[in-house]
């Protein structure tokens, strides 16, 4: 998997298709503080993962891997269609996991920032891999 073939599929299918700038399609907005976050019930927003990028990458490009070879063995429109409909699954399968506090496994809300010990969002980044495995098509 290299970036430059999720960025070929990204630009092949549009940002716009892919709600890539709507937080509510393509990602979520966390709460930056305590009060906040116990307000509104989510995790606090602690700043990158490394985990969970790595996630996105990898299922996006299983996904840009189905699409090459669809895409030399049908229709390029019906490869899209499929990739589309992949992305949408994985976007709301990760949102689905991010929203339950169940997948969070541990106390994501602290009273104090543990800045140091980020082994529940690792845990949880574990959690989301193996919520969105591939399924072989």
């Amino acid at each position: 998997m290299e970036a430059r073939g999720i960025a070929e599929l990204i630009d092949e299918v549009g940002t716009d298709c892919l709600g890539f700038h709507d937080f509510r399609r393509n990602g979520m907005l966390l709460p930056a503080t305590d009060e906040v976050a116990m307000r509104l019930g989510l995790p606090l927003h602690r700043g990158p993962h490394q985990s969970y990028n790595q996630l996105v990458i990898e299922r996006m490009g299983q996904i840009e891997a189905g699409w090459q070879k669809r895409r030399r063995s049908r229709r390029s429109d019906q490869a899209m269609i499929e990739a589309l409909m992949r992305i949408d699954l994985l976007q709301r399968a990760l949102r689905r996991r991010l929203l339950d506090p169940a997948s969070w496994r541990g106390a994501p809300l602290h009273a104090r920032d543990p800045a140091l010990d980020f082994s529940h969002l690792d845990r949880m980044a574990e959690a989301l891999w193996a919520a969105t495995e591939a399924v072989s098509v």
